[in-house]
């Protein structure tokens, strides 16, 4: 009697095996991308605060070389239209860069602004804080610079 010759190619046991290794590694990459899309997110609107701050420390910084001599200050900036003269400028700023802030931020999150004097400097210098702090504290900004008065 003669021998059937094999039949080359995959059992379906094979082909199911693969097919799971498959969905095992797509899963793993779903995974990894999910984790990319919120890093890349969480960049953006840090660079986002960062550009608001460096913003917000040049408008300072203009308005002293224009002559205007930044009062000392140390507060927040939430609400715009409660505020006045230069500071209500600045929350202008950060709002039309950051987006609006709620009349009462939440925990962990801060838009505030700090002008100090440097005692004893001629010309006239101040320090300018910026600290912007979004999504519950997770993005934190704190820019600091001296600004010089002509």
């Amino acid at each position: 009697m003669k021998r059937a010759a094999p039949v080359a190619g995959f059992t379906l046991i094979e082909a199911l095996v693969s097919v799971a290794l498959i969905g095992i590694g797509f899963m793993g990459f779903q995974g990894f991308y999910g984790f990319a899309q919120s890093s890349l997110q969480r960049t953006t609107e840090r660079i986002q605060a960062n550009f608001a701050a460096q913003a917000m420390i040049e408008q300072i910084a203009t308005d002293t070389t224009a002559g205007v001599n930044p009062t000392v200050y140390a507060g927040n900036l939430t609400e715009c239209a409660s505020l006045t003269t230069k500071r209500k400028t600045w929350c202008d700023r950060i709002s039309a860069i950051a987006g609006k802030a709620p009349a009462v931020l939440p925990a962990f999150e801060a838009r505030k602004v700090e002008v100090h004097f440097i005692a004893a400097s001629t010309p006239a210098r101040y320090m300018v804080t910026v600290t912007l702090a979004t999504q519950g504290g997770k993005n934190h900004i704190v820019l600091r610079r001296v600004v010089t008065a002509p």
